[in-house]
């Protein structure tokens, strides 16, 4: 019936907004530190042992002595520029600036002994990882201008897209989806000073919004050799600033009003409806100080706060704010250093939309703030560096609707829903602890640099959801149906959502990057096993009708998945001309997937979205309200959600989670060109990815064998004539009771990405100009290599085309944001900034990209009792017409 098809539609929009929020996470930090292998010898070539070596950056410091080859290593260095000191007895001491990045690095060092009659010369740092990065320093941050958040940063990569474009400061407060070739967004990973802030249920988010006027350096990764990297995404290092030698502080304030905003629709789109939202006023402001307390350490903090005001494409004010407090501390201890960080960050959104069309009353209150304490311990021990770290984050945040908790919730007949709405709570606390060890040797002729590290990280997630007053809602309508029986519409008792899950996850890793003459040889492995199960959890009965949703209590999943990945690195560069000035390399990679909330909750019955009931309703006394006596008990229930309609108080889910479950698994291979011209370089990066073992839900007991054609939308497109079949199962007799899905590995499927970046960067006048611009190109495609195995409903729509060697892109949903998917073909951007007289600075950033896919669909009511509706595709391709 398509009244019937009504209701579970709008149920599934009411029901899928929180929902969103319970996806899987990354679970480990992946945090991007560098090496410098120093080689210090006489103007003749001889090695030079004793020699004492410094390198300072700010109050960072880290020194050692030359062994009898006149080789010092030093490890576990966070980007960032350095100023390097060498000295030793009978000879002249040297110093040069180094910018260093998340690599590894060698460095020759001519002394000239003394008396010195001609000063010895400068070698640059030549880098002999396997890394592709990029590095944005303090001054890339302060001087170029963007807005300041790290994924309008993240923007400025070769290969990375954004699914928001923020333009001077309209997207503050708003996390963007990070996509790059081969990964939607599952794979990206946020460290901060080396601490995991990655979002334990929402995919490819940060627990925290950072202060990026506090940072020193941002380094973004796409593909690494570092077997300290696990997941295949945009790998996101922000790292805090250190104080310098004195005691000082700065501050910030920007302001933009409402006159300074302008309007960029073109007046081709003037005329249609088009989402968007109108800034009114966005005002940023810090300050932050910081200086040496004594020998070796020093204090530093920083306090932020950013706010933004603005009309919502839904035709109200709304208002972000965030702040951020963070204070950090360095002490000598035990012959090394303790490095101790506290941070608050919170984030705060009034009047957030709970749907298109809500009252005041019907709208949330977003709140929650993000701690986070960690000790870091840097310690020398005969030739080896240890690095140790543990720390705890404390997250969550909760969603209050302003009309609070004890008023009843209807939407009205106009589609506006008033009263109150629901509430939704969540905690995301993870403990992490780990150890690594970096060392260089000197081993059958070659030089290894050597890198061993464990960890261990536990994740818990909880998940809260309710509807506010008797937990019933009254959905009104006045269709034809409805005036001609003299219903008001529908009712839908509800109960409660709850699920609490665990994820565990223990890594071990070893890398060898191995160096003679001109060759390199990295060689790594890591290990993973992850784990998670659903926790015990109960909800009440509803409190109007009992007896059609009972309390259930669940005892926690009996099964546990559990992963067991062996990731292999492997690389190999040439140095052609020993000076740094052509490298080639090849690369090997593979990387895992990470076990997240969603998936351990899967089939846990209170854990989804609140189960619910509809009926027909009858509004007896005209109060809005559904009370007993009100449902059409004649006609019966007419649509169920998240529970077996014929047995809503038991505790096994209608969903199962494969036996066999297995981690998808991303394998690369990458070849890089590197060529320096004097103070300019260039690289070209190639690399092929295949992804494979993807995850996916289908319906449990059905294949494509069992769905047949229903009917087809008809049409023209652009002049082009189109026609369209969508499909339903045959027999909705052998649907399992409540839609049960199956949570499995979709066999039969793969996704390939083919990505080329070119990349420049150069200093001129003194280092006073400095530029730098990249060119990329993604082609990304999905194939189905056995339909029978990967394919199960055949209908083509704008969320599966189902399109043998089709493209792929990334849709990240939420509200306004349905018709928002992500991926760009080609992408370039420059930026250029230059010192001035007086003490001026001025610079300039250019972006630009591919538009958005737009992939054009008609409805087609197939009659699926599973789906209703759906969006047929109709265009060619997905991305056969762009915004």
């Amino acid at each position: 019936m398509p009244l019937e098809r009504d209701a579970l539609k709008r149920r599934a929009a009411l029901f899928s907004g929180p929902a969103v929020l319970l996806l899987p996470a990354v679970l480990r930090a992946q945090a991007a530190t560098g090496s410098l292998d120093l080689d210090v010898h006489r103007a003749d070539g001889g090695p030079i042992a004793g020699a004492e070596a410094r390198l300072e950056a700010g109050r960072l410091d880290r020194a050692g002595e030359t062994d009898e080859r006149g080789r010092l290593f030093l490890a576990h260095l966070r980007p960032g520029a350095y100023r390097l000191r060498v000295s030793a007895p009978g000879f002249t001491t040297t110093g040069q600036r180094l910018d260093l990045g998340p690599a590894a690095y060698s460095l020759e060092v001519a002394l000239c002994a003394v008396p010195c009659e001609s000063a010895a010369p400068l070698f640059e740092p030549r880098v002999v990882s396997l890394e592709h990065s990029t590095t944005f320093g303090e001054e890339d941050l302060r001087q170029v201008p963007r807005p300041a958040d790290p994924w309008s940063i993240a923007r400025d990569v070769p290969g990375v897209v954004a699914d928001r474009v923020n333009v001077g400061g309209s997207e503050t407060a708003l996390q963007s989806t990070l996509v790059t070739a081969g990964d939607a967004g599952p794979g990206a990973s946020w460290t901060l000073d080396g601490v995991d802030v990655t979002d334990p249920a929402a995919i490819g988010s940060t627990l925290l919004f950072p202060d990026v006027d506090a940072m020193s350096e941002v380094v973004v990764r796409t593909s690494a050799v570092d077997v300290r990297v696990r997941t295949p995404g945009v790998q996101m290092g922000l790292f805090l600033r250190a104080p310098d030698d004195r005691w000082h502080g700065r501050a910030h304030l920007r302001d933009a009003p409402a006159a300074l905003q302008s309007d960029n629709l073109p007046a081709a789109l003037a005329g249609r409806p088009f989402l968007r939202n109108r800034t009114r006023h966005v005002r940023e402001a810090g300050a932050e100080a910081g200086g040496p307390m004594g020998a070796g350490s020093w204090l530093w903090g920083s306090v932020a706060r950013s706010a933004l005001r603005q009309d919502t494409f839904t035709e109200h004010g709304e208002s972000l704010q965030t702040t951020s407090a963070a204070a950090k501390a360095r002490l000598g201890f035990a012959g090394g250093a303790l490095t101790l960080l506290g941070l608050r960050a919170e984030k705060v959104h009034r009047d957030r939309d709970t749907g298109f069309s809500s009252a005041p009353e019907a709208r949330w209150r977003q709140s929650g703030p993000t701690w986070l304490v960690s000790a870091e311990d840097e310690h020398p021990a005969r030739g080896v560096s240890l690095l140790t770290r543990l720390s705890y984050v404390d997250a969550g945040f909760r969603l209050d609707p302003q009309g609070g908790s004890a008023q009843d919730a209807y939407e009205d007949f106009r589609g506006i829903f008033r009263g109150s709405y629901q509430t939704f709570v969540t905690r995301r606390p993870r403990l992490q602890a780990g150890i690594e060890a970096a060392s260089a040797r000197r081993l059958l002729g070659l030089d290894h640099a050597l890198l061993a590290g464990a960890g261990y990280a536990r994740s818990q997630v909880s998940t809260a959801a309710s509807w506010p007053g008797n937990r019933v809602l009254g959905l009104e309508r006045q269709a034809v149906f409805f005036r001609t029986f003299q219903l008001t519409g529908f009712a839908l008792p509800t109960r409660d959502e709850y699920a609490r899950t665990v994820q565990d996850r223990v890594e071990a890793y070893a890398q060898d990057a191995m160096r003679r003459g001109r060759w390199s040889l990295t060689a790594g492995l890591r290990l993973d096993e992850q784990r998670g199960h659903g926790l015990a959890s109960s909800v009440a009965e509803n409190p109007v009708f009992p007896e059609l949703l009972p309390a259930v209590s669940y005892p926690g999943s009996s099964a546990r998945i559990r992963w067991r990945d062996v990731l292999p690195r492997a690389g190999l560069a040439w140095d052609v001309k020993g000076d740094g000035a052509v490298r080639l390399a090849l690369s090997y990679a593979e990387y895992g997937a990470a076990l997240g909330a969603a998936d351990v909750a899967f089939d846990d019955p209170i854990g989804q979205p609140p189960a619910s009931l509809t009926y027909y309703w009858i509004d007896r006394n005209g109060d809005h309200i559904v009370e007993r006596g009100e449902l059409d008990t004649l006609r019966g229930p007419v649509g169920s959600g998240g529970i077996d309609p014929g047995d809503p108080g038991s505790v096994r889910s209608p969903n199962l989670i494969d036996a066999g479950l297995r981690s998808p698994r991303t394998r690369e291979v990458a070849g890089v060109s590197e060529v320096a011209l004097g103070p300019a370089r260039a690289g070209l990066h190639v690399a092929w990815r295949r992804n494979v073992r993807a995850l996916w839900r289908p319906l449990r007991g059905l294949t494509l064998a069992d769905y047949v054609v229903r009917g087809a939308v008809t049409g023209d497109l652009f002049g082009q004539p189109f026609e369209v079949g969508y499909f339903a199962p045959a027999s909705p007799s052998r649907i399992v009771p409540g839609n049960g899905r199956i949570l499995t590995n979709r066999d039969g499927y793969r996704q390939d990405a083919i990505v080329a970046d070119v990349t420049f960067e150069g200093r001129s006048l003194g280092r006073r100009l400095r530029w730098r611009g990249f060119a990329s190109f993604t082609d990304w495609r999905e194939y189905f290599t056995d339909p029978r195995l990967a394919i199960q409903d055949p209908t083509p729509t704008d969320l599966g085309p189902l399109q043998d060697a089709g493209p792929v892109a990334a849709h990240p949903g939420g509200l306004g944001r349905d018709d928002v998917f992500a991926n760009a073909r080609w992408m370039a951007g420059a930026t250029l900034s230059a010192a001035l007289p007086a003490r001026l600075e001025a610079a300039a950033n250019l972006h630009a990209r591919e538009g958005f896919p737009i992939p054009y669909f008609e409805v087609g009511d197939s009659g699926d009792p599973t789906g209703g509706a759906k969006n047929v595709l109709i265009a060619p391709h997905l991305d056969s017409r762009r915004l």
